[in-house]
């Protein structure tokens, strides 16, 4: 991670090309790094890929994030390790993480459930202890890191940048 701190982006909001590219100028100038993880990167190329089929460019797209500043997360072990630990820290039972899954599932009743992909990147968010994430989701998965007002909607985003000093050069 670069000394920036990262300002983290959700799929439903990195699919808008130009809220993204707006919210990235206006983060770099106030010190921050915009971030996609790359399990947001997988989900919105392919939304991409389906949406446009064969005019879609892999070269166009990976365009647009070098030109908008954006940087991609990939995790390691240690990062893993920190939000393995976190997630054990909102969900000290077995019983408690189903629950949770399945009530972002919208699953009723007992049993186990899947991870989803917001939960990962809410205890990442959450191991990463200056960032904030950026999405209209207002699903369960999000509800730890809201408590700590660490969620931003866009509006709530540009606000809060536009509220920052500038970087210094």
């Amino acid at each position: 991670m670069s000394d920036m701190p990262n300002l983290w982006v959700d799929t439903n909001f990195a699919r808008s090309a130009r809220a993204l590219s707006s919210l990235s100028r206006l983060a770099r100038s106030k010190g921050f790094r915009v971030v996609i993880p790359m399990p947001v990167y997988v989900e919105d190329q392919h939304h991409e890929r389906v949406y446009r089929g064969s005019a879609f460019s892999l070269r166009r797209y990976d365009e647009f994030l070098d030109q908008a500043g954006i940087s991609l997360l990939s995790f390691d072990k240690d990062q893993a390790t920190r939000v393995a630990s976190k997630l054990a820290e909102w969900f000290p039972t077995d019983d408690a993480w189903q629950s949770a899954k399945r009530i972002a599932i919208g699953r009723e009743g007992r049993g186990r459930a899947p991870m989803t992909t917001d939960w990962l990147i809410a205890a990442f968010v959450a191991a990463d202890a200056d960032a904030r994430v950026v999405t209209g989701d207002s699903g369960h998965e999000w509800s730890k890191l809201r408590d700590a007002e660490r969620v931003l909607s866009h509006d709530e985003a540009i606000g809060w940048l536009s509220s920052q000093p500038d970087a210094r050069a």
